[in-house]
């Protein structure tokens, strides 16, 4: 986790802009956006997107709060907004305003001699946050079917499941390292590089094709031309779009709730828990300081025992298990609870 202020975007918003970078007190800010139910239902279809502002200027754990949140749009259901500018202009325009400055602003916290209490506020959108879905809706992008990746756009092979009923993207080995076994072996192996990421002058050059008529739009990956380009600076920044990577994972496991997640490695199979239990119940200590884990794991017991003591798991950490393990589990299971012996 590292500050907004030490990002390489910052830096280089800073650098392009130096008299914007030079007054602490020009507004950093960055919209975020998603589809909600207003009315706490998940079953219900309504979907309402507000559209709110963070103010980077203040404390990291200040600029998500409830207080200090700016609640600039609210776009009105019952379904999805096709068209996301029509409702974005208004903000735009301010937007636009305030990066030329907003002149006889009051500073009320300058006490220092030789700062003007009233100065011209000037403010700047540094990106924009959501999820996959939500990043097709703001940045005008294709996010899903064909050409649904804005980065790669045409370059990425895509082709049609007739199994799944859906577009798939299988040419994933292209992103990893040369070396990596899901490359393939022999002449099965997978040796193309991966697509060269596209920048902005590229979109918009793809833009002016498609309303020139020299390119199809369906082929383009471009359902529009975001309005957000609108902002004098919004072509030269170097991030636009943010992906939140913990709401699209909530999207990926709650989609249906049929999912089967990998068992994590200290996970063991029931034969494997078994005869872990059976060697655990045999085992004899001379001194008889363990003689209770022979009650508590018995022959055909498949579960762990919840009476131990904190002796008893001392045992069962520093002897039984590193003996116990042997041929059980993974072999970086066994050498993490070796390590501790």
């Amino acid at each position: 986790m590292r500050l907004v202020a030490d990002s390489p975007a910052v830096a280089h918003i800073e650098e392009s802009w130096p008299e914007f970078a030079r007054d602490p007190r020009h507004v950093r800010l960055g919209l975020a956006s998603d589809g909600v139910s207003p009315y706490s239902i998940k079953s219900s279809t309504y979907s309402t997107w507000p559209v709110t502002l963070m103010n980077y200027n203040i404390s990291p754990w200040l600029a998500t709060k409830k207080g200090f949140i700016i609640l600039a749009l609210i776009i009105p259901g019952p379904k999805q907004t096709t068209n996301f500018d029509v409702f974005l202009q208004p903000l735009v325009e301010e937007l636009s305003q305030l990066w030329q400055g907003v002149s006889d602003v009051f500073d009320g916290r300058t006490h220092r001699i030789g700062r003007d209490r009233w100065f011209t506020l000037r403010g700047i959108m540094m990106w924009t946050m959501h999820d996959y879905p939500g990043y097709g809706i703001v940045s005008g992008f294709q996010t899903k079917g064909y050409c649904a990746c804005p980065t790669c756009a045409v370059d990425l092979p895509y082709s049609w499941s007739y199994q799944l009923r859906k577009v798939v993207y299988m040419e994933f080995s292209t992103f990893l390292p040369l070396d990596h076994p899901f490359r393939g072996v022999g002449e099965d192996r997978n040796l193309d590089p991966p697509p060269i990421a596209r920048t902005m002058d590229w979109w918009e050059n793809t833009w002016m094709d498609v309303q020139d008529g020299r390119r199809q739009q369906d082929e383009s990956g471009l359902r529009r031309w975001s309005l957000l380009h609108q902002l004098p600076y919004w072509k030269h920044l170097q991030i636009h779009h943010l992906l939140d990577p913990m709401h699209i994972e909530a999207n990926v496991i709650n989609e249906d709730g049929s999912e089967t997640m990998p068992s994590a490695p200290w996970v063991l199979r029931k034969e494997e828990r078994k005869v872990l239990c059976q060697r655990i119940s045999k085992i004899r200590f001379p001194t008889g300081f363990g003689s209770y884990l022979r009650k508590a794991f018995k022959t055909d017991k498949t579960t762990w025992p919840s009476d131990l003591k904190s002796h008893d798991f001392h045992i069962l950490l520093q002897h039984a298990l590193p003996t116990c393990l042997h041929g059980q589990a993974t072999p970086q299971l066994r050498e993490a609870v070796y390590d501790l012996f």
